[in-house]
């Protein structure tokens, strides 16, 4: 452009073309069946863009604009990141207001200051972690240098159900008996506090069987499955004459996901508080058994669960101190382990799409939630009452997210709360402004209308 060969709308195009290409080398159409519980097509690695080059300096330029604006045009099915931090300019942030204004849900936001400190928590050098990409759906590495990455997941409603049933665990077919740790009877705990206590113990012990699981599966990889094509890539491969899926690469890591769901289980454990521990309104006995019967004969305590006010995702100190503490306890665990080829554990929040097929499949949840139906989506909350945006933001803020790499936060938004003028615009930018302020590590709004969505129905 600098030497006149090629014009801005020109280089445009080649970047809308070259987004049609990334797209192209995961589109997997799934069977009928599987298409009806989870997204029809995989996507694609997402594109990362701003933030800051190695030495710390910001890396905004005239591509990542180029960029934003070919993201808008190419219409493709994936995602792209735009990583903000407290230098970042101003007109980013316009420029992803305008998009996000205008319909543009594939653009997310990310916050560089939490997310750098999470990378060198777990190892990434400050230069790497300065630099770092987005794969797969939310995840941060270090482009080039991240060999061996796996993942596992921990489904936190199941645990908790552990954790109130001694160790049992209820599915729609039947009791699954000393599937977890015997933590004891919930009624006899004297206080709210040994029942969290319960509930990590019980997560520990799930994660304990993660780990072991991984280092069995990593072996079975380094012994019959070598990556060579992959392993030409990634740096460290060639120096340390060792393939990626024998710890190769300059960085290993296996990310454990929290899954299904923070909401729920934080809301649960909210209602068990002040229903049962406060209160004393019902016995974990009488819970578990309207929990059983997805709470058809139990109308007196479905009715006191849905009164109870301040539920996750609404601002409530209480409820957000809960979604703190069990957080901070199954995070602090994963430093205790090491991959099978000595690299780390990191904690991720992320369903993507099992939220829905494994709620389809599992029991109630004591926050009223019953069998069958979905559970809350990533870290978004599910007992929304009524303090809006700025009370979701404030409830997920409440994590520390310097200890995770990788979550989603979706939030729906009219196109009207975002930029139909200058001044909403400025409040939608300093929204996201202050929501990483208070710890924040990323958002991807849904900007769309219910009229947009009811003539989509009608038109699909």
């Amino acid at each position: 452009m600098k030497n006149g060969l090629i014009s801005r709308e020109e280089a445009k195009e080649l970047l809308e073309e070259l987004f049609l290409k990334i797209i192209t080398h995961n589109i997997r159409p799934f069977s009928g069946y599987t298409s009806a519980y989870v997204q029809r097509y995989e996507g694609s690695m997402p594109v990362t863009m701003g933030g800051l080059t190695e030495d710390g300096k910001d890396a905004t330029n005239e591509l990542s604009f180029l960029m934003l604006e070919a993201a808008a045009c190419s219409k493709t099915t994936m995602n792209f990141f735009v990583r903000l931090h407290m230098n970042s300019p101003e007109m980013l942030y316009k420029a992803v207001a305008d998009l996000h204004y205008h319909g543009v849900s594939s653009v997310a936001v990310i916050n560089d200051d939490v997310s750098i400190r999470a990378l060198t928590k777990r190892g990434f050098s400050r230069q790497d972690a300065n630099a770092f990409c987005l794969t797969g759906c939310v995840d941060m590495i270090s482009e080039g240098k991240t060999g061996h990455e796996g993942f596992s997941a921990m489904p936190l409603c199941r645990i908790l159900d552990m954790t109130l049933r001694n160790g049992n665990s209820q599915t729609l077919i039947g009791t699954l008996s000393n599937v977890g740790v015997k933590t004891g009877d919930p009624d006899t705990f004297k206080s709210f506090n040994e029942l969290v206590d319960a509930f990590i113990k019980q997560a520990s012990f799930q994660m304990k069987i993660v780990v072991d699981a991984t280092h069995i599966r990593d072996k079975c990889f380094a012994e019959k499955f070598p990556a060579p094509h992959i392993s030409a890539f990634i740096q460290g491969c060639f120096e340390n004459k060792r393939d990626v899926v024998h710890g190769g690469g300059i960085y290993t890591l296996e990310g454990i996901l929290m899954l299904n769901s923070i909401a729920n289980v934080v809301d649960s454990l909210y209602i068990i508080k002040k229903l049962i521990f406060d209160k004393r309104l019902f016995t974990f006995a009488e819970l578990i058994q309207a929990i059983d019967n997805n709470f058809e004969g139990h109308d007196r305590i479905l009715s006191l669960i849905e009164n109870v006010e301040g539920k996750w995702g609404n601002g409530n100190s209480e409820s957000d101190e809960i979604a703190s503490r069990i957080t901070k306890g199954i995070f602090d665990e994963t430093y205790k382990y090491k991959t099978f080829n000595k690299g780390f554990y990191a904690p991720y929040i992320n369903s993507m799409t099992s939220h829905t097929y494994d709620g389809r499949i599992a029991v109630a949840t004591p926050d009223g939630r019953k069998a069958g139906k979905p559970y809350a989506p990533s870290c978004g909350p599910y007992n929304v009452d009524k303090n809006g945006v700025t009370g979701v933001l404030r409830s997920v803020a409440a994590i520390d997210f310097s200890e995770v790499l990788g979550c989603a936060v979706n939030i729906k938004v009219h196109p009207s709360a975002i930029g139909a003028t200058e001044e909403t615009q400025k409040k939608w930018i300093s929204l996201i402004k202050t929501y990483f302020s208070l710890g924040g590590e990323q958002l991807q709004p849904t900007i769309v209308s219910t009229e947009t969505l009811r003539a989509a129905q009608k038109k699909s």
